[in-house]
């Protein structure tokens, strides 16, 4: 199955605001303020690809091309499909017999969709900003704190230290494995 996101809110302020990177990175020049953002960005998408999920509402489109008669919908905490279409003999149809299965997020397609293919899903996936479990909040500060303490790759002059990467254990719980 392959897929892409259609639109997408925009909730890193809300789940991580400015003063709770400050407090964490204890680092309270207001000058920075524009690259902890880009900070906090850059370590909300590395949480998204690391765990399969979005972090914030998003709708997406997904699509594979024969028929299944079990599909998972990508990106986790599927909200609602808008649509599901399907080919048959060239002409488009409209997929309305389906049943969702909300514990696993997979979609049930019932048989009579057996003859079609080229199928494309419409869903609203990801965690409202309420919804982000603290792990996953606490893994991306510590992410934001190594982007902003480890600015570069290399260090010349000074012993090589391994950064340690502890935010993956945190974002490990929430991992969706590829299907």
């Amino acid at each position: 199955m392959f897929y892409k996101v259609i639109e997408k809110e925009d909730v890193g302020s809300t789940i991580i605001p400015n003063d709770l990177i400050q407090d964490h990175v204890r680092n309270y020049d207001q000058t920075d303020e524009a690259l902890m953002d880009q900070y906090r960005d850059a370590a909300i998408n590395f949480a998204e690809r690391c765990m399969n999920r979005s972090i914030g509402p998003t709708k997406i489109h997904a699509s594979f091309s024969r028929y299944k008669a079990r599909f998972v919908v990508p990106m986790g905490e599927v909200k609602s499909i808008d649509s599901i279409t399907a080919y048959r003999d060239g002409v488009e149809i409209e997929v309305t017999n389906f049943r969702f299965n909300s514990v696993s997020d997979e979609v049930i397609l019932n048989s009579e969709y057996s003859d079609c293919e080229d199928f494309h899903v419409i869903a609203n996936v990801g965690w409202t900003a309420f919804e982000v479990p603290k792990s996953v909040i606490q893994g991306i500060l510590q992410l934001i704190t190594t982007f902003y303490e480890q600015r570069e790759d290399q260090s010349f002059g000074v012993t090589g230290v391994e950064i340690p990467f502890s935010h993956r254990y945190l974002f490990d719980r929430w991992h969706i494995p590829a299907r």
